[in-house]
């Protein structure tokens, strides 16, 4: 046990695993918890059991999420991969639940599973570049490489500005013996996000197979720098500062992180929304515009000025970012509604209501839109 009271065993506490697991968690008693699910495997919640929680289903499925989390981070997979599917049974169409149960089977080698849960995944949210992406990797695992391909090139449709999707194409077609086209893709990975290490590395692959070999050596060699200036784990340790909110310390390690790589554009992103939690938006403001600097072309960048532009009532300014943003990714629902809330806040109700709905026909299962 650590941190709570022991537990009766969940045979003779009489409750099903994973309302056992909850409240064990709840109260701290991790061992007590992996005591349980080292015993015995989750079972899929019946009927009963799903209708006698009703509301709370989702709030269970939650927990079993963060649960599912903490089973991956001690080495208990298979566990988790029940949580997660006992979490789906009370909320089907919980993304979390589904983005990490299609990883922990790629990692398990089980790419149909992983493929499965991908594509339910982009039903839910058709235009999130994270659900495009897990069905391209889960495709690629699988060898269903024409698959991989179309997916790809579905996922560039909706967000060319993405470096990253950009870099699976040319790892597909590395992969079906088209190194040509495979660097031409990973060389706009690299112009979008020059610090995409896995880029870098798979660029230096297809120009060696091409020939290129004073380029391929260029290549390598970028893999091997950013992997010395250690930015990736700068900004990986800052995230898990901010969400501990230690504010401070993240941002020390951004602007390490800045200062070694200057065209770091989601380091300076980071920045800005640190410095913006803690309320400094003059320095806020310089960070993001740094990354809008980089990102051009990216909705993100503009959205997150406006976000920022909006938090100090500059409320035309702001205006002006998301329609950038638009101009970017016409069919991002996000943007409009921040757009809708900007003209709320101006007092042009008709047009508020017209972005909201805008966002409605975009994205109709979004909360925040239907908010």
């Amino acid at each position: 046990m650590i941190g709570g009271e022991a537990l009766a065993a969940p045979a003779a506490s009489g409750q099903p695993l994973h309302l056992y697991c909850i409240e064990a968690f709840g109260r701290g008693a991790i061992d007590d918890l992996f005591a349980a699910v080292d015993g015995a495997p989750f079972v899929p919640p019946g009927a009963a059991t799903l209708a006698a929680a009703g509301a709370e289903g989702e709030a269970i499925a939650d927990a079993l999420c963060r649960i599912g989390l903490l089973l991956v981070q001690h080495g208990r997979a298979t566990a988790a991969i029940g949580a997660y599917r006992v979490a789906l049974a009370y909320r089907p169409r919980h993304t979390g639940a589904l983005l990490l149960l299609s990883r922990l089977h790629q990692a398990a080698g089980d790419f149909a599973a992983a493929e499965a849960c991908a594509r339910d995944l982009v039903a839910i949210e058709p235009q999130d570049a994270d659900a495009r992406r897990e069905l391209i990797q889960a495709l690629l695992g699988g060898g269903k490489l024409l698959e991989a391909d179309q997916a790809a090139q579905a996922a560039l449709r909706l967000a060319p500005f993405d470096a990253a999707t950009w870099h699976l194409l040319g790892l597909v077609r590395l992969r079906r013996e088209r190194p040509a086209p495979a660097a031409a893709f990973m060389e706009e990975a690299v112009r979008r996000d020059p610090m995409l290490a896995a880029a870098w590395h798979d660029l230096a692959e297809a120009l060696r197979r091409l020939g290129r070999v004073a380029e391929a050596e260029a290549a390598a060699g970028r893999f091997a720098a950013l992997g010395a200036e250690d930015v990736i784990a700068l900004r990986l340790r800052a995230e898990a500062l901010t969400e501990d909110n230690r504010l401070t310390e993240a941002e020390t390690a951004l602007q390490k992180a800045v200062a070694l790589a200057p065209d770091f554009a989601l380091a300076w992103s980071d920045l800005g929304r640190v410095q913006r939690r803690q309320q400094r938006m003059v320095d806020a403001e310089a960070s993001i515009r740094r990354f809008v600097a980089l990102r051009p072309r990216d909705p993100d960048a503009h959205n997150q000025l406006g976000l920022l532009l909006f938090d100090v009532h500059q409320f035309a300014a702001a205006e002006a970012a998301f329609n950038t943003a638009l101009g970017c990714r016409p069919d991002y629902a996000d943007t409009f509604i921040y757009l809708g809330e900007v003209f709320a806040r101006r007092r042009k109700l008709d047009l508020a209501e017209a972005n909201y709905r805008r966002a409605l026909e975009l994205a109709p299962h979004s909360l925040l839109a239907h908010n």
